[in-house]
């Protein structure tokens, strides 16, 4: 069960963020599916949350790539971590596209309950994607 949902969890970062298909998200969430860390401001719950996020990110960086570094599971929960990379060539949470490269970290537990993902529980570097982007000013050495 455990690989399955691994398995899961892949096709999931595959689809949504690197073929650039929010509308993937119906195929992959439970339809009561529940985000335990929301990312916009007025974000809903639910798919139409999560389709929310993947939108405005896709639309932010539409060159986004994302790089499973590592994957474990027990039971029904898969933890994966995750580098993205892309270009911000589109508005970001109403800023103007900088055109500036970010690498961005992150990682995302998932529960998974009939073969859709119920629950999410993540974090991200977000503090480094507006320090690349250039939104807040880096650390000076």
């Amino acid at each position: 069960m455990s690989e399955a949902n691994k398995a899961l969890a892949r096709e999931f970062f595959e689809a949504v963020w690197n073929q650039h298909n929010p509308g993937a998200a119906d195929t992959y969430f439970a339809a009561d599916y529940v985000d335990h860390n929301l990312v916009l401001p007025g974000q809903p719950q639910g798919v139409a949350g999560a389709r929310a996020v993947f939108e405005s990110f896709i639309a932010a960086f539409p060159d986004v790539h994302f790089t499973i570094d590592t994957q474990l599971a027990e039971g029904d929960m898969v933890a994966t971590r995750w580098t993205a990379t892309g270009t911000n060539s589109g508005p970001l949470m109403g800023m103007p596209p900088s055109g500036k490269p970010i690498t961005v970290t992150g990682i995302d537990i998932v529960r998974i309950a009939g073969g859709k993902i119920a629950e999410r529980w993540g974090m991200f570097d977000g503090l480094a994607m507006m320090q690349q982007v250039g939104a807040i000013p880096a650390p000076q050495a």
